[in-house]
């Protein structure tokens, strides 16, 4: 079961107890507002069922509810696995790359715009 934990920023994946959660955040960039995914995570013991991709479909549906078509994120240049799961869902870099805040590692911005 998908269901909204608080206000728009969390939506929880549960059946009986949490197996996933996405947080979200609305911004305006250059007055353009958007939707940043700021955190997707699915417990381990959960991965590899469709919990994540659940969890995009929602984050989708939501920003289609309210109107905004562009979703973001920053994901960890090396974590392989993500990145593609990004891409599955048609995600794409935008060129846009920093240092992980207090470490040497660094992220990428990838971004969706969603067809309302």
């Amino acid at each position: 079961m998908i269901r909204k934990a608080c206000a728009d920023d969390i939506i929880v994946f549960d059946d009986e107890f949490v197996k996933g959660m996405a947080n979200t955040r609305r911004i305006a960039i250059d007055g353009t507002e958007m939707i940043e995914i700021s955190e997707l995570f699915v417990d381990p013991f959960f991965q590899h069922q469709g919990i994540a991709g659940k969890l995009m479909l929602e984050i989708e549906a939501q920003s289609k509810l309210t109107g905004i078509c562009d979703i973001f994120l920053w994901v960890l240049e090396k974590n392989s696995e993500a990145i593609h799961f990004y891409e599955r869902y048609d995600f794409v870099p935008t060129g846009e790359r920093k240092l992980e805040e207090g470490t040497s590692e660094y992220i990428l911005k990838y971004a969706k715009k969603i067809p309302l």
